[in-house]
């Protein structure tokens, strides 16, 4: 998710990314990663610097997602300040939020006798 502040207003923008098919380990969820950070910096060249948020499930793989993860702002003129956790069982962030309201949608999707089996079709469901 991507907020800034403008004319005195905050705006959010929130970035979902659909691959199909995907184990969710940790090459697909760099990979991911990636494509959504390179998406961004297209979309707002004059970002030149990052704060990340993400839930704890990294924490627990080592030290190779957050080298990657720097290569990747270093790849793109992105300079990473910090990177932040949600703290385990402590509520939903905005960002579990908004996927909330993806999966919302999805599922009214699929109700209404609609395939939800490919990326494709998540795009079109939300």
């Amino acid at each position: 998710m991507y907020v800034s502040f403008f004319l005195g207003k905050f705006i959010t923008k929130t970035y979902m990314l659909a691959l199909s098919p995907c184990n969710q380990n940790e090459l697909d969820t760099l990979s991911g990663g990636f494509l959504l950070l390179k998406q961004f910096k297209n979309e707002h060249q004059h970002i030149n610097k990052i704060i990340k948020r993400s839930d704890n499930a990294s924490v627990l793989g080592g030290h190779a997602t957050f080298e990657s993860e720097k290569n990747f702002c270093d790849e793109l003129g992105v300079k990473l300040l910090i990177r932040n956790y949600s703290e385990i069982q402590r509520g939903k962030s905005v960002c579990d939020r908004m996927a909330g309201a993806a999966k919302l949608r999805m599922r009214a999707w699929v109700n209404t006798g609609n395939n939800l089996l490919t990326a494709s079709d998540i795009k079109k469901g939300i």
